[in-house]
């Protein structure tokens, strides 16, 4: 998909959520929010431009379809064997008023009994040592249905609580019925549309009405509208990276609580073609407030956002210490001595960005056996499971670590960063590494640090990156300082009196 492609994408779609007869179902499909520009996230989007092969674009969508219903039988199936809505109802009846509600994502179990959030870090402590009444409820990711995690907590005394993974038989079906019925309103408007390409839209989202992510976000709708209006809360602080369950989440917990104030978190770098943050979808559904995790977003989002909406830096808990810090020092000497050492490799937690760089890297191996690479994998994945689904990773070059160290460590091993779309680069690049970012010929670019025009270099052949090594390791000192004191102003410290003063202006 080219830039011009995704632009058009993005105002049909925007069209549509924003049409007179829109309604929370039609906001509950995520299809129709895009996100960024990364083709694994346009990936479901490209068949609405295929002109050539019109039988591949049918099978596909006849697939996906399918694909769809046979997931919602199987939540219903699950809702019937596995429902965890009792004991959900349970926790809510125990609950006090509230002031101010986190919501937050359990990856894994262990993290359940971590003392700091992991996004909001003691945010939550810190309120309640103030005299205020803070929850944190996380969406879960695991396996593990969300009730196995309740026994752990002393049931007087809930300061974390995990939403269920089905609301039960008749209420998920209850659910499903409410997008049936905005699927058939979409396929009304469908025949009706005269544009071709939005005509496409609106038939593809009637039949993503029906998918398990729809229904997710549906889900997430009654939950939080019941957690509000048993706790009365006052304050709602949802991560907000652009996904269609916290407009929902903003929608309904303004129908529980009209005075409620809905803020948004955005705890990660922006992307040049970010959407779905951006977009105006009305006061139902837009947060009061966004905070970010930096002045960098906040300069980026104030250019782009209704002036109704007020962004104010909050901070993160990502933000770099004097460790962090101290890289530099060492590396900078190490380029002035014109030591060479390795390239750090950082895919995304996305298995195509995973193999693209890593078989990138490895070519680039083979032919310069005296540079040494060291690749990392994002938390999701491990080098055992890679390695089970590639063959072409069981036997790599000398000149390959495959690292399961700290990424301080690494950091100080290496003099450049290889890198797509992770936001580690930022770290790397405060530690006085080098960003090399790998362009795709005919992608949009996935780059996080796209803003930066100096320092950062851009390559796409493996010949490209043997030029880089040979003639970056001890020029742009000064350019290097304006790239770390850009990267600085991405995680900044949290700054605790942010929420106080909108507690205290609720």
């Amino acid at each position: 998909m080219n830039e011009k492609q995704y632009e058009e994408l993005c105002k049909l779609t925007d069209e549509v959520l924003q049409a007179p007869d829109a309604t929370p179902v039609r906001v509950a499909i995520p299809w129709l929010h895009i996100i960024r520009e990364h083709p694994v996230f346009l990936v479901d989007y490209e068949g609405l431009f295929m002109q050539d092969n019109k039988f591949i674009y049918l099978v596909r969508t006849w697939r996906r379809s399918i694909c769809n219903k046979l997931g919602l039988i199987r939540v219903l199936l699950i809702s019937v064997i596995l429902s965890d809505m009792l004991r959900w109802s349970e926790v809510v009846d125990k609950l006090a008023c509230i002031d101010i509600l986190f919501i937050s994502h359990l990856m894994n179990r262990s993290q359940f009994n971590d003392k700091d959030d992991l996004y909001y870090s003691d945010l939550p402590q810190k309120l309640k040592q103030d005299g205020y009444m803070p929850l944190t409820v996380m969406l879960n990711h695991t396996k593990v249905l969300s009730t196995s995690l309740y026994d752990r907590q002393n049931s007087e005394k809930l300061q974390k609580v995990v939403f269920p993974k089905n609301l039960g038989f008749f209420y998920e079906l209850k659910n499903i019925r409410r997008l049936w019925m905005e699927s058939r309103s979409l396929k009304k408007s469908a025949r009706l549309e005269r544009h071709d390409l939005k005509k496409k839209i609106l038939f593809q989202a009637a039949r993503e009405a029906l998918s398990p992510s729809s229904l997710h976000a549906m889900r997430l709708e009654t939950l939080v509208r019941t957690l509000v209006e048993k706790t009365r809360t006052k304050v709602l602080i949802a991560t907000h990276e652009g996904h269609a369950w916290e407009r929902l989440a903003f929608y309904s917990a303004r129908q529980a609580n009209p005075v409620i104030k809905c803020i948004g978190y955005m705890q990660a770098p922006l992307f040049q073609r970010q959407h779905a943050v951006k977009r105006n979808l009305g006061k139902d559904y837009n947060p009061d407030m966004i905070f970010t995790s930096g002045p960098i977003q906040k300069k980026q989002l104030d250019s782009s956002l209704p002036k109704k909406i007020p962004v104010n830096v909050l901070g993160s808990r990502r933000c770099f210490d004097k460790k962090a810090m101290s890289h530099y020092s060492r590396n900078e000497l190490s380029m002035k001595n014109d030591i060479q050492k390795a390239c750090l490799v950082i895919p995304e937690g996305i298995e195509s960005e995973i193999h693209l760089l890593f078989e990138f890297s490895l070519k680039c191996a083979w032919q310069y056996p005296h540079v040494n690479f060291i690749w990392r994998l994002h938390p999701l994945f491990s080098f055992e499971v890679l390695t089970a689904r590639n063959s072409t990773y069981r036997s790599v070059p000398g000149n390959i670590e495959l690292s399961d160290r700290e990424l301080d460590i690494d950091l100080d091993r290496c003099n450049w960063v290889l890198y797509r779309g992770s936001s580690a680069v930022i770290q790397a690049v405060v530690a006085g590494l080098r960003p090399i970012y790998l362009h795709v010929p005919g992608q949009m670019r996935i780059d996080p640090l796209y803003e930066l025009d100096e320092w950062k270099i851009e390559i796409e052949t493996t010949k490209d990156f043997m030029s880089v090594l040979r003639g970056s390791a001890c020029d742009g000192g000064r350019h290097y300082l304006k790239a770390r004191d850009y990267c600085l102003k991405t995680y900044v410290p949290f700054d605790y009196s942010t929420i106080i003063n909108t507690l205290s202006r609720n």
